[in-house]
Order: C-alpha cells, then sequence, then structure tokens
C-alpha cells in the first residue's frame, strides 16, 4: 500500500509566546479554528544500542525512520496504544501505524516492537514524553496546525506517574501539516504566522535533556 505523504512546517516559541500566538490564531486570514478538544500525548520511543534513529537526525539523513509507541491521556499506561513507524523522506513525512496494541508493561511492549521488525536490529525504549497538544484546521480544510506544550521528558519506566523526576521543556512547538499535494497556497498561510520556521525534534530534545 502506498504512504500519504505530508510537509510539517515548525515553529519553536518560547514560552513567553503564547499570547501572541493566540492573537495571531485569532486574526489570521487562513481562518484557523479549533478542530477538536485538547488532547494529552504520550510517547515512548524507540532506538537501537548504536542510537542510530537519533545518529541519522543529527546527520541529516535524508531518508531515515523513527519508531514511537503514542496513547492519550493522563493514564500511565494504554490499552488502545498506537505503535508508529513515522517516516522521513527529504522534506515529506508518513507514518505506519500498527493500532490497538496493548502497553502494560516496558518489557511486553519491547517484544511487541522487535517481533514486528524482525529485520531490523534490535530496540528498546530509551525516551518517555508527554505533552498537551491543540488542535486547529483553516477554513479551506487544507491546512492542519498543532500546538503543544507542557512538554515534559523522562525514562521510560512502568512507574505509574511520568512527573516523578521528569525534565520540563517550557518552550511551545507549532506545526503547520498539509499533504504534499497542497503545498501551492501554503505560502499565504505561513506569510502571516510571526515566526521563524525551525527545525525541531521532541525525539533530539529528550534525548539532550536525558542523556545530555
Amino acid at each position: 500500500m502506498p504512504l500519504d505523504y505530508r510537509y510539517e512546517l515548525k515553529y519553536v516559541l518560547e514560552s513567553s509566546d503564547i499570547f501572541h500566538l493566540e492573537s495571531m490564531l485569532l486574526c489570521h486570514p487562513a481562518g484557523f479554528s479549533k478542530a477538536f478538544d485538547d488532547r494529552v500525548i504520550n510517547n515512548i520511543y524507540f532506538d537501537d544500542h548504536q542510537f542510530s534513529a537519533c545518529s541519522d537526525n543529527l546527520s541529516g539523513i535524508a531518508e531515515r525512520i523513527k519508531i514511537r509507541y503514542r496513547w492519550y491521556g493522563k493514564e500511565a499506561h494504554a490499552e488502545n496504544g498506537v505503535l508508529e513507524y513515522k517516516i522521513k523522506k527529504n522534506a515529506l513525512g508518513s507514518k505506519v501505524h500498527h493500532r490497538d496494541i496493548p502497553y502494560d508493561s516496558l518489557k511486553q511492549l519491547s517484544s511487541i516492537v522487535n517481533d514486528k521488525m524482525p529485520n531490523s536490529a534490535m530496540v528498546s525504549p530509551v525516551i518517555r514524553n508527554q505533552y498537551l497538544r491543540s488542535y486547529y484546521l483553516d477554513i479551506s480544510g487544507k491546512y492542519r496546525l498543532t500546538v503543544d506544550r507542557n512538554v515534559i521528558y523522562n525514562w521510560p519506566s512502568d512507574s505509574s506517574s511520568i512527573h516523578h523526576s521528569a525534565i520540563p521543556d517550557s518552550r511551545i512547538i507549532v506545526e503547520v501539516k498539509f499533504d504534499k499535494d497542497e503545498d501551492t497556497d501554503v505560502d499565504t498561510v505561513i506569510s502571516d504566522i510571526p515566526f521563524r520556521l525551525s527545525k525541531h525534534s521532541k525525539y533530539l530534545s529528550g534525548m539532550y535533556a536525558l542523556y545530555g
């Protein structure tokens, strides 16, 4: 099955920019409005013993894969989490999903992840993060915008809470997302976003925070 690729344009804001961001969303000519309610997102990222995913990202490898397990809500574990392979090909990104995978323990989850990628190097959980995401959609329905804040990083564990000894990241991450065939009008959208485009990876940020 062919993959659906999309662009993801990112902006990294300081926490003090929140009011400027809210004003921009209210006044943007593209007519961004809330798509649905905010959600708490949890991720556990996997990498091999050589930290190949981290190295490929730092080296700017054009085609690379990142593995993560995602669920929503404040619960420590998930009954219907999603295993995702984030595929990057130059400026485009796509995902392959394995849905409704329960997470009761890291040992069980690691076994499931490695069973689904038998021809690759063994991977282990290396980072867990959590953040609050808001979702917006422009009036044409072509351009999605997300706002991530209250980001925290911690080591993966079977603990009931991620918050104990977690490392906070006060920055706000804004992403504009659109399908690869909908790039014709994007300049008119981003021209009214008064922030500088930037590269950002929560996985790399977590690596720096935890492994230093």
